[in-house]
């Protein structure tokens, strides 16, 4: 028996070790690309300003920005996916903690009154959670955002992204209304 729960730990380790082999190969692949995206970002400058000084040739877009966009996003979900996690893991333990408590009720208002207070604690919490997870994600599209917005308004001339002029559109809301929904005789 003995070497059969050794050979089990073996395939475990093994197993490990293929998985961090592989996310290392991941990692080189990625840094990889970000090489070869700084060298053609580098190479594309040269040629423009070596052979292109014409001022009104449009600007090539610079797909650094969707890097730095995209990272921003891998960023911000890493951090709520970690939120989540922990405040799930702080719920559960409350509710281990809560059944203890319950059991050691010697009468049903002290248990309703244990109950009570952990509806009230909990309620609270998910509230302060659902506060938190809107102000991370709101943090999370602006840094996302801002490079996309930045390079727009490069490419525009405009500094930021276009903005349309009040007398061209007075109405504040830029989308237009949502169609109204159809009836079925109407």
């Amino acid at each position: 028996m003995p070497k059969t729960a050794g050979n089990g730990a073996n395939q475990t380790r093994k197993a490990e070790t293929r998985k961090a082999e592989s996310v290392k190969v991941e990692a080189a692949k990625v840094e990889s690309a970000k090489v070869e995206a700084a060298e053609a970002e580098t190479a594309e400058a040269e040629t423009a300003s070596a052979g292109n000084d014409r001022q009104d040739a449009p600007q090539a877009p610079d797909l650094t920005v969707v890097v730095q966009s995209s990272e921003a996003w891998f960023k911000g979900i890493t951090a709520l996916g970690t939120e989540m996690v922990t405040f799930t893991t702080h719920r559960l333990q409350e509710g281990v903690r809560i059944s203890e408590a319950l059991t050691q009720c010697r009468d049903l208002s002290e248990a309703l009154e244990v109950q009570r207070d952990y509806v009230r604690q909990a309620s609270e919490e998910y509230l302060e959670e659902a506060n938190r997870l809107v102000s991370m994600t709101a943090d999370m599209t602006r840094a996302a955002w801002t490079p996309l917005q930045d390079e727009a308004g490069r490419l525009t001339g405009n500094g930021r992204w276009p903005q349309q002029s009040a007398s061209a559109h007075s109405d504040p809301d830029p989308l237009p209304p949502p169609p109204s929904p159809s009836r079925g005789g109407e």
